[in-house]
């Protein structure tokens, strides 16, 4: 486990990062942004293109779909932490190896010890495949998970010594795709980050 840093060592741990292969190909690392006081985190799964050459996450198309959410729910993007599983951007979008999340997984970690928050809400297939439910360090990989079925139930990812109460639901990206999907996952924040 990392020892204590500061928030801005943290953060130049992760430019310099080059555990994995994703490095060769980042534009800008994307540590996260938001209150780090907030009782409320919300994981996705990687930064896309725009989330690469901004730095900052969710600011593309998946963004506006996250923004919107928030503003119609009266929840201020500020007022909540946001970060991905991995911090570089997979090329070409795709999904994050195994190999990749564990080499950026203590990050995340140390980001939630950091925050310490009430609740995580995991958005999307990765966040919950490797966080709804789990203990790190793992006795083996965790398998996926139907986001249908876990829905609006309370998981447990306990890292060390500490315990998280973790929510999931769909990726904003999924709702782009599924339209349909989205007053479920505007539910989903609303109960979330509400209660």
């Amino acid at each position: 486990m990392m020892s204590f840093i500061s928030y801005d060592e943290f953060i130049k741990q992760i430019e310099n990062c080059k555990k994995c292969e994703l490095y060769l190909s980042r534009t800008k690392p994307v540590v996260g942004e938001g209150n780090l006081n907030s009782k409320f985190v919300l994981i996705g799964e990687a930064p896309g293109k725009n989330e690469d050459i901004y730095g900052r996450p969710f600011v593309g198309r998946a963004g506006e779909v996250l923004n919107r959410a928030l503003d119609e729910i009266k929840v201020d993007r500020i007022n909540v932490y946001i970060t991905n599983v991995v911090k570089c951007r997979p090329p070409k979008n795709r999904k994050p190896k195994t190999n990749e999340v564990l080499s950026c997984l203590h990050y995340l970690i140390f980001q939630l010890m950091y925050i310490n928050p009430l609740k995580i809400v995991l958005l999307g297939g990765t966040a919950v495949k490797y966080l709804y439910d789990e203990s790190f360090p793992y006795k083996k990989i965790p398998k996926e998970k139907k986001i249908s079925e876990i829905r609006g139930k309370l998981g447990n990812f306990k890292a060390y010594d500490r315990s998280f109460q973790t929510y999931a639901t769909y990726h904003p990206a999924m709702i782009l795709r599924n339209p349909r999907l989205y007053e479920v996952f505007k539910e989903d924040l609303d109960m979330y980050l509400k209660s």
